[in-house]
């Protein structure tokens, strides 16, 4: 087995592995948790983008949310009277990267 071989080495590796991975984990969501507000005609439009969740608010009221786990591109929809709203969000491996359109017009990117 590998922890026989090499005793003290071996352990002392898988010790700062597993120290290693937690903190990947938790520096990930905390990282990844980001916000992205815009004001469109009197209306605020915001896109709330977690690792496990995202979330497209109107006027602080919930219009659409996705719940995946690993999504690279998703798209929130909503709408302000007749204009339609989309929100882009792609996500990378520490960051997310957020378009606003309405009705078809970028009034965000970040």
């Amino acid at each position: 087995m590998f922890l026989e071989t090499n005793g003290f080495a071996n352990w002392l590796f898988l010790i700062f592995f597993v120290v290693f991975m937690a903190l990947s984990f938790v520096i990930a969501f905390i990282v990844s948790n980001r916000k992205f507000e815009v004001e469109y005609m009197g209306h605020k439009i915001k896109v709330s983008a977690k690792p496990l969740k995202m979330l497209l608010y109107i006027d602080d009221k919930l219009i659409d949310s996705c719940s995946s786990v690993f999504t690279l591109h998703e798209i929130l929809k909503g709408s302000i009277g007749e204009k339609q709203i989309r929100a882009h969000i792609k996500s990378g491996a520490f960051s997310y990267k957020c378009e606003i359109f309405v009705a078809g017009e970028m009034i965000f990117k970040k």
